[in-house]
């Protein structure tokens, strides 16, 4: 007699290997989008050691850093892409089930906290086949607003000076300012001493 449980995952086990080989490719796509953004825009030196994880979220606090407009549920795409490759990675199929589930019980159980329709496969085969777009939207999106804001600064500081003196002129800006506010304080105090010192000779209002 011919267990069940082997015809079906015979039936099935292509469909489950193509699907995790696909989402993996996705994934050296989305990475190598998150390695451009760190090594360009945030221009870290070194990306080595540094998993998946730790990527999207650096690239998520540089987001915010460069864009403090930007809300935070514009990152959900990328941190469900992020949960969905350690799901795919790492938890396998209960084939002694007459469907397709991953085993979310567990070492695999942190996988699938708050998102228990997860566990379906075909579910989440779906999900993932939509999400990506979204994941290269929001990176694609963040770079054209990064280049821009850069290119806008060029454009200015060509125009009024003749050439890119941007970062210098931000440190030049910063330090003028200091030195006006410290010349204000300085000031205010030589008024309130001269008002002090007139009121003492009856020269006061």
């Amino acid at each position: 007699m011919v267990d069940k449980n082997d015809e079906f995952k015979k039936k099935h086990v292509n469909d489950v290997f193509l699907a995790r080989g696909g989402f993996i490719e996705l994934s050296t796509i989305i990475e190598k989008k998150l390695n451009e953004i760190l090594l360009n825009i945030g221009k870290k030196k070194n990306l080595k050691g540094m998993w998946f994880k730790k990527k999207a979220k650096s690239v998520e606090d540089l987001m915010l850093e460069l864009n403090p407009e930007i809300k935070g549920e514009e990152f959900k795409p990328l941190q469900d892409f992020v949960r969905l490759r350690n799901i795919f990675a790492h938890a396998p199929i209960k084939w002694d089930e007459q469907k397709l589930e991953f085993d979310s019980e567990g070492e695999y159980k942190k996988f699938f906290e708050g998102k228990s329709e997860w566990k379906d496969f075909n579910y989440v085969g779906e999900y993932y086949s939509h999400l990506v777009g979204g994941v290269i939207m929001l990176l694609e999106k963040f770079i054209i607003y990064h280049n821009i804001h850069k290119q806008m600064k060029t454009e200015i500081n060509k125009s009024v000076f003749g050439k890119d003196l941007f970062p210098e002129m931000e440190e030049k800006i910063y330090r003028i300012g200091n030195e006006l506010k410290q010349n204000m304080e300085e000031k205010r105090k030589s008024l309130r001493s001269e008002r002090k010192s007139g009121d003492e000779f009856g020269f006061g209002p």
